[in-house]
């Protein structure tokens, strides 16, 4: 899109810039030496007008290493948390530089008060806690702006004009243990303190199970109501991010299907500096079965109707209007569609697959190895060989202090839960098993008797070959 089309880009609060775009790096004898930047946010103010300030400070950020993953990573959500403050100036008709501490407090009230009227009730719009992230990086720009652009020194301080100021934490390494250096964020007086509760917990069963029973209450494709089954499917027994879904490949798919022991290729997420790393997450073959009748059945048809075979990029889930992969928001719509289809009134959203993942895989470890605490868990990630490894192939975390979260919610779990009579793969099995009673009884009514005969031919085969498995392995 180009920048100089203010209206096409009037009240968007950023946009991106193209996958080709570069940032002015430094000036050498050769010439402009410039770095890649690919879908960088440009911040824009409500006009649309690229608002260079902002835009400069996101462009830092970038510089300092800062994601740039998916659509615009990490950058995309400093950018976000900006344009409050942006609004907020442009129809205040005040400079940034100009911002008087009594109206950076009105702008925090505004943003704590702001309702909307969500089944009846009204609402915050936000958090205390998103407040707080959204506030913290615009003392952050602000300071930025005074030091760096206007040589102002303490403009952002307990005695400058802005009274924001840092506070110091201790950090920590991979395994939670302090390195001896520290680090900060910004704080105001202000600002809300975050309430440690509002932690988003993981789906429940019986959301679960009510987003599979509305998929065929939509009226869709034979191929959309397949893909929205197998995204429920992919988060239910992968745990990952939306980008990760997103990039999943038919290749790593059949790579899969020809695995003793099947996993699935995946890239991994929240890496500092947009850089993606490759994991193999362990998945039943029932699901990559799935997967592979999805790509030649569903997928195949797709593609030969939208960009064709040479324009196909190969990854699993893709739009079925354009034959391209699906964007991280587009699985956000998804569930949401579900959600609204199957009358769930509570919040509902892919990332809570991942805490469901996450907290049910620990409960198996707990019971596994017989863990007394979440102390004694996180010791033993450090001392059990191979454990550590093993958490980081299913979830993607490379910090073993966060993943604390999850082992809280484990053991909570566990109380309320009775001894389970069976070892932990048995309980993989049983999922697996629910999991394809559910879609047959999901998708039947749209099927004829004989692609029904096939499906259950299908499940049955599966089934008999995991209790093989399960047999033997005892």
């Amino acid at each position: 899109m180009p920048l100089d089309n203010r209206e096409s880009m009037r009240g968007r609060p950023y946009v991106l810039a193209s996958r080709q775009f570069s940032l002015y790096f430094a000036l050498t004898r050769d010439g402009v030496e410039t770095r890649p930047s690919p879908r960088i946010p440009i911040v824009l103010w409500p006009d649309g007008r690229v608002c260079f300030q902002a835009s400069n400070y996101i462009c830092s950020l970038v510089e300092d290493g800062v994601s740039l993953t998916g659509r615009g990573g990490t950058a995309s959500a400093k950018a976000s948390n900006l344009t409050a403050l942006v609004r907020f100036c442009f129809y205040k008709n005040t400079d940034f530089i100009s911002l008087t501490n009594a109206q950076f407090v009105e702008y925090i009230e505004e943003l704590c008060d702001e309702k909307v009227l969500r089944y009846g009730v009204w609402e915050n719009v936000r958090s205390d806690s998103t407040v707080v992230k959204m506030v913290r990086t615009a003392l952050d720009f602000l300071n930025y702006l005074a030091e760096c652009v206007y040589c102002k020194k303490n403009f952002v301080s307990k005695n400058g004009r802005i009274k924001g100021y840092r506070r110091i934490y201790s950090v920590r390494d991979k395994s939670g243990k302090p390195t001896g250096s520290v680090g900060y964020y910004w704080h105001h007086p202000s600002l809300p303190e975050p309430i440690g509760g509002k932690r988003r917990l993981p789906i429940t069963d019986a959301h679960v199970d009510s987003l599979y029973k509305a998929v065929p209450l939509i009226k869709a494709s034979a191929f959309l109501s397949e893909r929205r089954y197998l995204l429920l499917r992919l988060l239910e027994e992968t745990g990952a991010r939306r980008i990760e879904l997103a990039l999943l490949t038919c290749e790593s798919v059949y790579a899969a299907q020809k695995m003793k022991n099947p996993a699935l290729q995946m890239w991994t997420a929240k890496k500092r500096g947009g850089y993606l790393t490759l994991r193999k997450v362990p998945v039943e073959r029932q699901l990559v079965n799935e997967l592979v009748n999805y790509i030649r059945r569903y997928r195949s048809v797709i593609v030969a109707k939208t960009c064709g075979q040479a324009g196909d990029t190969g990854y699993v889930l893709i739009s079925e209007t354009s034959g391209r992969a699906l964007q991280a928001n587009t699985i956000t719509q998804e569930i949401s569609i579900l959600r609204v289809a199957a009358g769930i009134l509570e919040k509902v959203g892919a990332h809570m697959f991942r805490h469901r993942f996450i907290t049910k895989k620990f409960l198996s470890l707990i019971r596994r190895h017989k863990f007394k605490s979440v102390d004694d868990f996180q010791a033993a990630l450090l001392d059990i060989e191979g454990l550590y490894e093993e958490i980081r192939q299913w979830t993607g975390h490379s910090s073993i202090e966060s993943l604390r979260v999850y082992m809280h919610l484990a053991f909570r779990e566990l109380r309320g839960i009775p001894p389970a009579r069976e070892p932990f793969e048995a309980e993989d099995l049983s999922d697996a098993l629910a999991a394809g009673l559910q879609k047959l009884d999901s998708i039947s009514v749209s099927m004829s008797a004989k692609e029904l005969r096939e499906e259950a031919r299908s499940l049955i085969e599966n089934a008999v070959a995991r209790l093989r498995e399960f047999s033997r392995s005892r």
